[in-house]
């Protein structure tokens, strides 16, 4: 993306905003497109230093807690602990972490909970959306041109060093005009 394009684009957003999200302001974000792919932009690492930290644990520590839906629900009753101090618990009983429920989280839905047998969203089946991830997710599809965005729905996944994506599509959604965000954590990896 050209740099008039991009100022044009980010130019009306608050960058002290940016910072509440742990953004970097958003005239310096590397933004890159798709030739081909009207409306695909991918922007290389727009949060600040250490920001990465908070959405880090908000993933592992709050978004599994109930009501929110994730996979381990289908094969365990879960208690009102989280997963994490369940986790850490077995650390220090000298369990193996194999077992923990932690390293068998692989997804999370927020707000409406997605249905992965059907492959549907269902609209009575919901739970409240983080407001902290909605005012994130507003900012930046904001800043990319999406005035009115409102986020609905969140699939948080979880990725061990030995796990992996298969390719699919996202067309479950019930809006497709509207933006699909992916925010990336942790380690780094390959986009293939």
């Amino acid at each position: 993306m050209s740099d008039d394009e991009q100022k044009k684009l980010c130019g009306r957003i608050d960058g002290l905003k940016a910072a509440h999200f742990g953004l970097e302001s958003p005239d310096t974000w590397q933004i890159f497109q798709l030739p081909g792919h009207p409306g695909f932009y991918y922007i290389l690492n727009p949060f600040s230093h250490g920001s990465g930290y908070y959405w880090c644990q908000r993933c592992v520590l709050d978004y599994p807690c109930q009501p929110n839906v994730c996979n381990i629900d289908a094969h365990h009753k879960r208690s009102e602990d989280r997963l994490w101090d369940v986790h850490r618990s077995m650390r220090e009983d000298g369990l193996l972490l194999k077992d923990s429920p932690l390293m068998k989280l692989h997804w999370v839905t927020l707000g409406y909970h997605y249905d992965w047998d059907k492959k549907v969203y269902h609209r009575d089946r919901k739970s409240g959306f983080p407001g902290d991830l909605a005012g994130l997710s507003q900012f930046v599809a904001q800043a990319l041109g999406f005035e009115n965005f409102r986020p609905e729905a969140a699939i948080v996944n979880f990725y061990h060093m030995d796990s992996s994506i298969g390719g699919h599509t996202d067309h479950s959604e019930f809006d497709l005009s509207a933006p699909l965000l992916s925010f990336r954590f942790g380690r780094s990896y390959q986009i293939v």
